[in-house]
């Protein structure tokens, strides 16, 4: 399906904080700002997506981190981008200035990426009333309270280190069939990662 027109469309998930010095205003938060997961809304970005030319070209000249997709409330940068199997990985410093949203990171209240970007191309499947979405381009990624993507709503950005623990991941997407499976069981990867933490 070919778009006459771009689509503007927003997805959550989960970031994670890194510890902050009392006597430093650094804060960086890591995580996926997107996944493969299908969400709530029965959309797909599979992580070859991301890695077409125009995805991120725009977004990595001005790679500003807003708050709530409100333009007008910037709040940092993102300092590192990377496309893995599992989605678009981002790493941002948020800055002080951005005062309560910084202390409700600080504090572990807002903890979800979301998203923005223009659809240029998608596929529907019928059969799974999915589309999987074939080009996109990054408009903004925001720190919101509530998450689209309910598969993103858990920490990677520190267990995924483990290989164990991206294994049994990358398992919940793959069907006895050998296809892909883009729901998966959040309560047995969490045990997983739990099992490989301790």
């Amino acid at each position: 399906m070919r778009l006459q027109k771009p689509v503007e469309v927003k997805f959550h998930s989960v970031f994670k904080a890194a510890p902050v010095d009392d006597d430093t205003e650094d804060l960086y938060i890591e995580g996926y700002a997107n996944t493969v997961s299908r969400d709530r809304a029965g959309d797909v970005i599979p992580a070859e997506t991301w890695n077409k030319t125009e995805a991120l070209a725009n977004y990595r000249k001005n790679p500003i981190i807003l708050a709530f997709h409100n333009h007008s409330m910037p709040i940092g940068k993102t300092v590192e981008v990377k496309v893995t199997e599992l989605g678009l990985w981002i790493k941002a410093k948020i800055s002080k200035a951005a005062g309560g949203v910084y202390q409700l990171i600080k504090d572990g209240v807002l903890s979800t990426f979301s998203v923005g970007f223009m659809i240029r191309d998608a596929n529907y499947e019928p059969k799974s009333d999915t589309y999987y979405i074939t080009d996109v381009e990054l408009t903004e990624v925001s720190v919101v309270s509530v998450p689209c993507n309910q598969d993103s709503t858990f920490s990677v950005a520190k267990g995924m280190e483990d290989p164990s623990a991206y294994e049994s991941f990358k398992k919940q997407f793959i069907s006895d069939k050998g296809t892909k499976n883009m729901e998966f069981n959040l309560d047995e990867f969490k045990a997983a990662l739990a099992q490989t933490a301790g």
